[in-house]
């Protein structure tokens, strides 16, 4: 994999970070709700010239999917040692009643698993790799699941489920890398947000850091406007109907899901008709002067890197009063 070099003004900012954050986009297929992630950068820069219009999945993407069979767990082992976050989507907002039994039931089979491979090295925690894949629960372990080594890892599918499954494989497009460097990576998808009982395309960004000192890996996501950006613009305008949510590693949870009944027709929900409700997590950060200005930003070089880093970092002690871990 392609190797890119630390920012040495920039280590002391990301050994300040809080474990906190998430990284979690969905994008609404006929019955379920998935994430896409994906990374590249310029191998003779620290930094991404310019985001990519489309990243592609392979060894030297800084992202990659998970293997089946793999356990959807932090454990000892040389790759996907990390378990950054295990959603599993649930119809609980909106249009609920509109949606079939069969179709409640199958859009709940699959949890959206992410995964991060840190190493160790000269004497620092690194970000090697984000994997991701969709788990299924075989026996009481949540394991890496896909359409062709399904069965053969016992997991016990129906016509529909197997359908299900191989949709959201097809549906897994790699996303925009941003910036990357050994100890994060900031990326870009689409996300369908439900905001203000609407269904609309946001751009989600990610941000994932592992703690050099530590090794734990952590992630923080919000959203941004591309709707209400002047064309041109240096960085895009803030969604600021959602705050900045952040999430520890190792966070399990349910992800709420609203239905719009007018994307169903004939008992068949359209590409549009599920939504998140909200970013994951329950740590809520709110948008401050400081953090509409920085959090932005199209294309990074150093000084906005470190700026955009200072900013956040500053608002997980205000949010989590948690300064003497940050610092």
């Amino acid at each position: 994999m392609k190797r890119i070099l630390s920012l040495k003004s920039d280590s002391q900012r990301q050994t300040r970070l809080f474990q906190v954050g998430l990284a979690f986009a969905v994008r609404c297929a006929l019955i379920f709700a998935t994430l896409v992630l994906s990374s590249s950068a310029d191998p003779g820069s620290v930094f991404a010239k310019q985001p990519l219009a489309k990243a592609a999945w392979g060894i030297d993407s800084g992202v990659v999917r998970l293997p089946p069979g793999l356990v959807a767990r932090s454990m000892q082992r040389d790759r996907f040692n990390q378990l950054l976050f295990l959603g599993t989507p649930k119809l609980t907002h909106g249009d609920v009643s509109d949606v079939t039994e069969m179709v409640r039931q199958n859009s709940s089979l699959f949890g959206l698993a992410i995964m991060a491979t840190v190493v160790q090295e000269d004497g620092e925690f690194q970000l090697r790799e984000v994997g991701l894949g969709h788990s299924y629960l075989i026996g009481k372990r949540p394991t890496i699941v896909n359409s062709e080594k399904a069965k053969s890892l016992g997991a016990d599918l129906g016509m529909i489920a197997s359908r299900v499954l191989a949709k959201n494989e097809a549906m897994m497009d790699p996303p925009i890398v941003v910036i990357q460097t050994t100890s994060l990576i900031v990326f870009d998808v689409t996300a369908l947000m439900s905001i203000n009982g609407q269904h609309v395309d946001r751009r989600m960004r990610h941000l994932i850091w592992t703690h050099p000192k530590t090794g734990r890996t952590a992630m923080a996501v919000w959203l941004l406007n591309e709707e209400i950006t002047p064309p041109g613009a240096k960085q895009w305008a803030i969604e600021s109907a959602m705050p900045i949510h952040l999430i520890t590693a190792d966070t399990v949870e349910d992800r709420a899901i609203h239905v719009e009944g007018d994307e169903i027709s004939w008992t068949i929900p359209s590409d549009r008709a599920f939504a998140l409700q909200r970013l994951p997590g329950t740590t809520q950060i709110p948008w401050s002067p400081a953090l509409r200005e920085r959090l932005g930003i199209r294309a990074f070089d150093e000084a906005s890197l470190g700026r955009m880093l200072d900013a956040i970092n500053d608002a997980i002690a205000k949010a989590t009063g948690s300064a003497t871990q940050n610092r």
